[in-house]
């Protein structure tokens, strides 16, 4: 008779202390996983947005001035800049040269007539334009059932510091400053030319270029007036700070006075960045948009727009030296004001996190 050999095997207590340890490890690893892989798309972003500023200075190199943000088409009128964008503009340097010749002949015109190549163009959603970690949508057609609805791009260009620079940029007018009308105090330009390279009075490496945005609706990449952000925003009952006198400034303690003016009312409070902004209860609302027949018909009550991204309290900006810096949205207003302005003869301070 053949001898029956009992296999050993697990008892039912140790099979599940296995499990449990299985799923400690997990439990465990899960996060240093999730860890990597968003340290892994923040690289990427930084790389795409530093491929872009330095496209933007091969653009220089070549023209002699830094790409302006939109185009001032036709007569170039302040009160329509509805040109194409410097990501257009820019196309030739970022090796995608086939798809700049296709529209070579709109690039002067306004986009509120449109051609069907500007269109076709408009509605090509470029990897170099969006943020790994982005949640966003592609398009502005949140139904995905328009083939041509435009394409939107994480990345915009620091115009201003304040909506009052940022409207005096488009033209406008805005706030008023030391008596004169307001104009962009940032390095890029809405212009049929932007700004020489030598007129950065701050230096390059202390001047913003692009940053990252979450705006989904007012993003298309292709539209001069969706590409350009301005990095100050006035709060609750606090209005456009403006420049009354020589003795009227902001100045946190630590720092000289800066070009940041303020009345008496703003001079006791803190300024408030666009990284931190609640955009639920302060929209961000610009109503020549609607003009563009770019325009999606999605509202914009709930629009992100400014300084934003997904990384986890940083958001990535470039310098123009096309240096890449992960700022805090917890950064000292004054600092972030310092990178914002070109001119302002302002310290160099550390904007890292």
């Amino acid at each position: 008779m053949k001898k029956i050999v009992k296999r050993p095997a697990f008892t039912l207590v140790e099979l599940l202390v296995v499990i449990a340890i299985v799923g400690m490890l997990v439990g465990l690893l899960l996060p240093a996983v999730q860890q990597a892989r968003r340290t892994a798309m923040r690289m990427q972003c930084q790389n795409k947005e530093k491929q872009l500023t330095l496209a933007a200075l091969n653009y220089e190199s070549a023209r002699k001035y830094i790409p302006p943000v939109g185009r001032q088409p036709g007569s170039s009128t302040s009160s329509n800049p509805d040109g194409v964008s410097l990501f257009v503009l820019m196309l030739p340097y970022m090796e995608q040269d086939a798809l700049h010749k296709t529209v070579k002949k709109e690039l002067s015109q306004s986009l509120g007539s449109a051609t069907q190549e500007m269109t076709d163009l408009a509605a090509i959603a470029l990897p170099m334009f969006k943020c790994p970690a982005s949640s966003t949508n592609t398009t502005v057609d949140e139904t995905g059932t328009d083939s041509e609805a435009p394409a939107i791009s994480n990345y915009k260009v620091v115009v201003a510091s304040t909506i009052g620079m940022y409207q005096g940029a488009l033209g406008s007018g805005g706030s008023s400053y030391a008596g004169g009308t307001a104009a962009a105090d940032g390095a890029s330009l809405f212009s049929n030319k932007g700004r020489k390279l030598g007129e950065i009075g701050d230096g390059l490496s202390n001047t913003l270029h692009l940053t990252e945005s979450n705006e989904q609706y007012y993003a298309r990449w292709v539209v001069g007036l969706d590409s350009g952000v301005y990095t100050y925003c006035t709060k609750g009952g606090i209005s456009e700070p403006t420049k009354s006198g020589n003795n009227s400034f902001y100045a946190p303690s630590g720092y000289e006075n800066n070009q940041l003016g303020a009345d008496a009312t703003y001079a006791d409070n803190t300024p408030w960045t666009n990284l931190d902004r609640d955009y639920e209860e302060y929209p961000y609302e610009w109503s020549s948009l609607s003009s563009s027949s770019f325009k999606s018909g999605q509202s914009g009550d709930a629009t992100e727009y400014g300084p934003s991204s997904e990384h986890g309290g940083v958001i990535i900006h470039t310098f123009l030296d096309n240096s890449v810096h992960n700022i805090s949205d917890e950064i000292d207003p004054a600092v972030y004001f310092f990178a914002t302005t070109y001119k302002g003869g302002d310290p160099a301070l550390s904007v890292d996190e």
